[in-house]
């Protein structure tokens, strides 16, 4: 795989998990993800590593998959979507060093996994941004998030595409109670329209305001 199209392709892809203030830890994983792959490349082929790489890529899906069921069965959960795309990406980053430790390597798979989880988190954030499944208006909105897990901690306004990705924000939750929902839509005037973030869904739901009183119902000046 030529290095001109290696270097986008994991830049891309990194962006999509990125958190949107990265910290020193973080971009340290990052850089460790840029590099792996361009060791295996000038490296010898490793059929051995490779093979076991491709064993080892299933578990954080699997895993991951039965911690999103639980958590998707378990009742009202904002972590599902979220332990479901970690352990997606994983899997692919694995089964993708794997493939360039190979003597032919066979990309076509690992590559469209990892461009298919850019693209749901991208989605996630340009659905967002185009207010997907709420009401056309021309009364003032904003998308707001909550900070901490309490229902008047939505002060974390969503501006651009960057705090709309998959992973950038998420609800809080006990364990039998929802907190705090992903995100809202407000839509301003005489009678305030509130929406839900489904990550789920990629979409906004109304929100019910005589059963979610203290959700906000207009946006910080």
């Amino acid at each position: 795989m030529r290095p001109t199209v290696l270097l986008p392709l994991l830049l891309a892809w990194i962006s999509a998990w990125l958190p949107s203030a990265p910290d020193l830890k973080t971009l340290a994983l990052a850089a460790l993800a840029l590099t792996l792959p361009w060791l295996a490349l000038r490296g010898a082929p490793r059929p051995k590593t490779a093979r076991f790489l491709s064993i080892l890529a299933l578990l954080p899906l699997l895993a991951c998959a039965l911690f999103a069921a639980a958590a998707f069965l378990s009742g009202p959960t904002p972590y599902g979507t979220l332990i479901l795309f970690t352990g997606a990406n994983l899997s692919a980053y694995a089964l993708f060093l794997a493939r360039l430790l190979t003597p032919t390597p066979r990309l076509t798979t690992p590559i469209t996994l990892l461009l298919a989880l850019t693209a749901w988190s991208w989605g996630s954030a340009l659905a967002m941004a185009t207010h997907r499944g709420a009401e056309p208006t021309d009364a003032p909105t904003c998308i707001l998030a909550a900070t901490t897990p309490s229902p008047d901690s939505y002060t974390r306004a969503l501006t651009s595409l960057w705090d709309m990705r998959l992973p950038a924000f998420h609800a809080t939750s006990g364990r039998k109670l929802l907190f705090t929902y992903h995100a809202l839509l407000i839509v301003e005037g005489p009678t305030p329209t509130v929406y839900n973030w489904s990550k789920l869904k990629l979409r906004f739901d109304p929100l019910d305001l005589t059963r979610n009183p203290y959700q906000p119902t207009t946006c910080p000046r």
